[in-house]
């Protein structure tokens, strides 16, 4: 994802927890989640202070590892560093079931195949070889054998 503004790349990786906040926490109302959804797909920017105030949980960790940094907690460096390497560890760390765990934690893939609907099915690693099913929304072009990164049942970028 070159060029692509920090608002976007957010969003496309957090929003596939959106749903825990929308029906688990109550947090985040059906407009909301839908104004999300559109965002992610679409490429659409969502303004800085909702997405913090949304994700606060992630901002707080995201400004901690800005300052460790010494960048912008918006820079695209920042954000990918969160996502792609500091995001798993924390969620060992909680108390979680392992099945949240597996699904919430973001992992580079294969994609095996390509499914109808905007679906693929990847490989990945994690305790084992394991596959997935996931959506394609963001990257309708995928094809088999890219390496792409996946958070929840979303591919959220190439690699």
């Amino acid at each position: 994802m070159k060029n692509i503004k920090p608002e976007i790349y957010f969003i496309k990786y957090a929003y596939p927890c959106a749903h825990i906040l929308r029906t688990v926490r109550g947090e985040v109302s059906k407009k909301e989640f839908s104004m999300m959804e559109d965002a992610a797909i679409n490429n659409k920017i969502l303004d800085k202070e909702f997405l913090e105030k949304t994700f606060f949980r992630a901002f707080t960790r995201i400004s901690q590892l800005a300052k460790e940094m010494k960048k912008d907690k918006w820079g695209i460096e920042v954000i990918k560093e969160y996502f792609r390497v500091r995001h798993n560890p924390v969620l060992d760390a909680s108390d979680y079931p392992e099945s949240f765990k597996e699904q919430c934690k973001v992992f580079e893939a294969k994609v095996k195949q390509i499914l109808g609907n905007c679906e693929a099915i990847v490989e990945y690693e994690n305790k084992g070889l394991k596959k997935r099913r996931v959506k394609t929304d963001y990257i309708p072009d995928i094809k088999v054998n890219d390496k792409v990164t996946i958070h929840w049942s979303y591919i959220v970028e190439k690699i």
